[in-house]
């Protein structure tokens, strides 16, 4: 984790790890400026990003929503579907 500030505000850059689509984990350098839900599918966009001194990584970022509102709305709604799924698989023999 890096924290610092710029022309936006203050910011904070999170290193991460993330699965594939198969379950394996990815190997390569994954950073966010977003607090990511942990252990939970999360739907990211991923930018490649070259740096001289530290080489290349990748910036996981959530697809926008627009209206920050509604983005509040879909997360709470993503939480309780993803709780649900939890409950049903513990429930299942």
């Amino acid at each position: 984790m890096a924290v610092g500030s710029g022309k936006r505000g203050a910011w904070t850059l999170y290193a991460c790890t993330a699965l594939d689509a198969e379950g394996q984990p990815i190997s390569e350098q994954l950073k966010t400026f977003e607090s990511l839900p942990l252990n939970e599918l999360t739907e990211v966009t991923v930018e490649p990003q070259q740096h001289e001194r530290y080489g290349p990584s990748y910036l996981l970022k959530r697809p926008s929503l627009g209206n920050g509102a509604l983005r509040e709305r879909v997360e709470v709604l993503e939480r309780k579907v993803a709780a649900l799924e939890r409950e049903r698989q513990g429930a299942m023999p």
